[in-house]
């Protein structure tokens, strides 16, 4: 994991989501908005490409139900889908 960044990828092992999303966006232009406190506490886990965001977002989406909607070029909110 400590070298996991020199080869472009970024590790989570259960970090809340709003701390994740701050890792990328130290490695992209993309910043995060998040809809509530409760969407940034919920643990992530995964590897990832440190530039893919559309990858996150994807598996964002796919695991936890996680929209995403594009606010201009630089910046993405993200809601959690509440139907069941």
């Amino acid at each position: 994991r400590d070298l996991a960044w020199q080869n472009g990828m970024l590790v989570f092992n259960g970090e809340p989501l709003s701390d994740a999303l701050n890792e990328v966006s130290r490695y992209t232009s993309t910043r995060f908005k998040l809809s509530s406190e409760e969407l940034a506490s919920i643990k992530v886990a995964g590897v990832f490409k440190a530039g893919d965001v559309a990858g996150l977002l994807e598996s964002l989406h796919t695991n936890f139900s996680i929209n995403h909607e594009r606010q201009g070029k630089h910046t993405v909110t993200l809601t959690q889908n509440t139907k069941s």
